[in-house]
């Protein structure tokens, strides 16, 4: 992570890749590939990665891990879905969007 750290995401995302290639069904780390890709400017391949990880999230029944893969795919990209489908809390706070990508980027 320390490739984000520095804002250098596209060697972040080789690493992230490769761990995906490795743990393919770990929704940590298809969730932070997706945000170096939106990072990096590869707006399609952002969309794609996050919503794999939803997907495999989904199959998974885990409702935390949905909500955050939700979360970050809706920020960035909202008109991917409908407003209803942001976390609860996100809707009563707009401000924590903000806070909580920053926060999961550090």
């Amino acid at each position: 992570m320390c490739h984000a750290f520095y804002k250098d995401y596209e060697k972040a995302c080789v690493y992230f890749e490769e761990l995906l290639r490795l743990q393919p069904e770990d929704v940590a780390i298809g969730t932070n590939y997706g945000r170096m890709l939106a990072l990096s400017g590869e707006v399609d391949k952002a969309i794609e990665q996050l919503t794999r990880t939803l997907k495999i999230a989904e199959d998974k029944n885990e409702e935390t891990l949905i909500e955050q893969v939700r979360f970050f795919l809706f920020s960035f990209f909202p008109w991917t879905r409908s407003i209803s489908s942001f976390p609860q809390s996100c809707i009563r706070e707009r401000s924590s969007i903000n806070v909580y990508i920053n926060l999961q980027l550090q």
